[in-house]
């Protein structure tokens, strides 16, 4: 039987990597450069994580490769959106469709197999004292991902750099009118590739780093979103 507190973990877990990417993707968005290969980008940061961790045993440097992995799809989709100018939509695409493309490749060569990759080490639950005990939320609290509990600081911390800062003025600046921002100073293509590698820091690799990488492969990127 499917208890209460069970969904409520399972709903916040599922929710992480999805809220951490819209996050980071706000702010490539604010400052005028969109991007639909948020999926493929989760999907690069995660193959990355979970091999790194197979080679290396380590969790912690997994999610550092991972989240570099991320920077890095990040910063070739600003480079030819920006530099180039290439179509933002198009480009959004094509990292969506190269990594479901790729992850399977390098599965299958590295693992001998498209859709599975050998257990890999999780990062370390946390129990927090008092909030366990809490009725119905306690069985989360008793057993959080490190990375979950972040969400919440990494929304308030995005509106902060966003709303608070100069650098989140000029990003909405850029992204609101390009023209004026560049006359009254600002480094417009600086600030994009900025705001748009940021949003690589947020993709999180950590919730994926299980034994079964089939969540990952192309069926999860949701095609149909775009038809």
């Amino acid at each position: 039987m499917i208890s209460l507190p069970s969904v409520i973990c399972n709903m916040f877990a599922s929710a992480t990597p999805i809220a951490l990417a819209g996050v980071g993707g706000m702010f490539g968005e604010r400052s005028g450069i969109t991007n639909i290969g948020l999926d493929g980008t989760m999907l690069f940061a995660a193959f990355t994580a979970v091999t790194t961790c197979y080679y290396t045993g380590s969790p912690w440097i997994a999610l550092l490769a991972g989240i570099l992995s991320g920077v890095l799809v990040s910063f070739l989709h600003a480079y030819f959106c920006i530099s180039l100018k290439v179509d933002q939509t198009i480009i959004g695409l094509a990292v969506n469709i190269l990594a479901a493309s790729v992850t399977v490749y390098a599965s299958s060569s590295i693992f001998g197999n498209k859709g599975f990759t050998p257990s890999v080490t999780k990062l370390p639950n946390i129990s927090i004292p008092g909030l366990r005990d809490l009725p119905v939320v306690g069985a989360f609290f008793d057993s959080a991902s490190l990375v979950t509990l972040l969400v919440l600081p990494v929304v308030l911390l995005a509106h902060y750099l966003l709303y608070k800062t100069p650098f989140g003025m000029r990003t909405i600046a850029v992204g609101q009118n390009p023209q004026a921002a560049f006359v009254a100073g600002v480094n417009v293509k600086k600030t994009q590739y900025i705001a748009v590698m940021l949003g690589g820091l947020t993709h999180d690799p950590v919730q994926k780093l299980s034994a079964k990488l089939e969540e990952f492969l192309p069926g999860d990127l949701n095609y149909c979103f775009f038809s």
